[in-house]
Order: C-alpha cells, then sequence, then structure tokens
C-alpha cells in the first residue's frame, strides 16, 4: 500500500497463499486497507478484475466463483461493516510514465 513518498502508513507484505498473482496482491492491498483505514478513502488501483469486483460489491452485488473467492469474501465481510459510500475504488493506468504519474 502506498501513500505517498516516506509516508508512515506505506506498508508492504509477502504475500500469503499457494497462488503469487497479480489480482491477489492488489486484492489483498485493497483488504488491508478496508481493515486498517478508519476514515472514507478512495482506493486506486491498476487491476481492472479488482475494480470490477468491488464495485459489484459496494453496489449490492456478489463476486462469486471468482478466482481467490477466500479474499472476495473478507472483502464483502469488511465493506459489510462499513457505512455505505465510505469506500470508493477506481482504476489507474498502470506502469505510467514520468508525465503521466498522476491519479486522474
Amino acid at each position: 500500500m502506498y501513500y505517498g513518498p516516506s509516508h508512515v502508513r506505506n506498508f508492504h507484505a509477502m504475500l500469503g497463499g499457494p497462488v503469487q498473482v497479480v489480482m491477489r496482491a492488489e486484492l489483498r492491498a485493497f483488504l488491508h486497507a478496508l481493515r486498517t483505514e478508519s476514515r472514507s478513502f478512495l482506493f486506486l488501483s491498476d487491476c481492472l478484475a479488482v475494480v470490477d469486483g468491488a464495485r459489484a460489491l459496494l453496489t449490492g452485488g456478489e463476486v462469486r466463483g471468482a478466482a481467490h473467492q477466500d479474499l472476495w469474501d473478507q472483502v464483502k465481510a469488511e465493506l459489510s461493516a462499513r457505512p455505505p459510500h465510505d469506500v470508493s475504488i477506481r482504476w489507474v493506468k498502470s506502469h505510467t510514465t514520468a508525465g503521466d504519474d498522476r491519479a486522474t
């Protein structure tokens, strides 16, 4: 999780589980944010599958039969415990260049 240069809340850790892929890492980061950030927040992700799944959950939908269902179930539980409209998620382009590194 990256808040900004030298920010005290920046976080990294080994990714647990038998499958080590980008989507699982992004989903784990979103779950970490849900568990550690008590304020309303906007989560930026370059993983469209995570953004789409989170948006489905945020609008009352389901994520079933998806890869990493163990994490999706935890995300759903965390979102259910928060007030409506407390969390937003937005897709951002990955691997940006120096002139293209702002979240829009």
